[in-house]
């Protein structure tokens, strides 16, 4: 959930101001650095008229201490990061820890992937404009990059054991197809 105005959101928000997180737990962040956990939870909201069921909010408040370097000084920072799902689960079947390491996942899969997507692989431009061939575009997209990072992550371990960035791998490859001593056009199609 993003959108603050909605009437679920201020309901949860004033009722988890009113009391402590429901949950605490310590987790492993980015690069192996302790990140503390806190979650509050709430069933049977019927405040979204749209959704005609009650729902589930959940907020997660997760703060890391890390290192960095400012001004060639290193420096001991914080950093907190609040996310809020709203759900139909029940807390029984699905603990607000599983949903916490959801949104973490569901975060990690926009930021990571649809930069990635935006930076490396040209979504952000259209090169057709016809709604049919733009949704066929991106259908054949998708399915090159997940052929593609199956092949590099399934295939070429080296790469992360040595901490060498993909975009140097892609590159090599490039490199290294472009100074073949042969065409590969022989071994992509069949003559004839």
């Amino acid at each position: 959930m993003k959108e603050e105005r909605r009437l679920i959101m201020q309901d949860a928000k004033g009722l988890f101001d009113a009391r402590p997180a429901d949950e605490e737990w310590i987790e492993q962040g980015g690069h192996g650095r302790r990140m503390t956990v806190q979650a509050w939870d709430e069933a049977n909201l019927e405040s979204w008229p749209q959704v005609r069921v009650p729902m589930r909010m959940v907020k997660a408040v997760y703060t890391e201490e890390m290192w960095i370097v400012m001004g060639g000084k290193k420096q001991r920072v914080t950093e907190v990061t609040e996310r809020w799902m709203a759900t139909t689960c029940d807390a029984k079947v699905v603990p607000a820890r599983t949903l916490a390491r959801i949104m973490a996942a569901r975060w990690d899969i926009e930021n990571q992937g649809f930069h990635d997507l935006k930076t490396y692989w040209h979504m952000d431009h259209a090169f057709v404009h016809d709604p049919v061939a733009i949704r066929a575009w991106l259908g054949i997209l998708m399915v090159t990059v997940n052929l593609f990072y199956t092949f590099v992550y399934g295939h070429l371990h080296h790469f992360r054991e040595r901490k060498i960035p993909l975009t140097e791998v892609v590159e090599e490859m490039k490199e290294e197809v472009r100074w073949m001593p042969e065409s590969l056009a022989p071994l992509l199609w069949a003559s004839g």
